[in-house]
């Protein structure tokens, strides 16, 4: 398949058209046209032969090619993206193992595993209720009476170390 006019005139954000009503492609599909594609509705169909015709047609370039060149090229359109993650990267691991038990990353990360959206108002509300907007138990203030526990949660009733109500 001949590479598209798309990309031959340099846009590199062109996406193969999936979208058809009838026989007729629909290039730059809109939302509602795609979601009636994916009903089957109004004669609209998704059809993704042309999207397998281009990857099929990059793999092929790419086994036509030199292996080495090819990672070797990589690496250099990659330099700026390496130099930033590899200058950020310890901050980003202390950040995170600082704060993974916070609420902001720990909602993020339920939200993916559990497949949902962010529950983003979440931490607002818990802040306008005067409740702790970053740690999930409250802020560690809470002191155990009967065995010297200290940096217990706020919102816990009974102490972790000894199971003790608090006071």
């Amino acid at each position: 398949m001949p590479a598209p006019k798309a990309l031959e005139w340099g846009l590199v954000n062109w996406v193969a058209p999936s979208v058809r009503r009838g026989e007729e492609w629909i290039e730059g599909a809109s939302a509602e046209q795609i979601a009636q594609a994916q009903k089957g509705a109004d004669g609209y169909r998704l059809d993704l032969s042309r999207l397998d015709a281009l990857v099929d047609d990059v793999a092929r370039k790419l086994l036509a090619s030199f292996p080495e060149c090819a990672r070797y090229t990589k690496a250099q359109v990659n330099y700026w993206k390496d130099l930033a993650w590899h200058s950020t990267v310890r901050h980003a691991q202390d950040w995170l193992a600082l704060h993974y038990a916070c609420w902001e990353p720990l909602e993020g990360m339920r939200a993916f595993v559990e497949k949902r959206k962010p529950r983003y108002e979440l931490l607002r509300e818990r802040a306008a209720a005067g409740a702790s907007s970053e740690l999930p138990w409250g802020a560690y203030l809470r002191s155990c009476g009967k065995c010297g526990a200290q940096g217990l949660p706020a919102d816990h009733a009974y102490c972790g170390a000894c199971g003790a109500p608090l006071s």
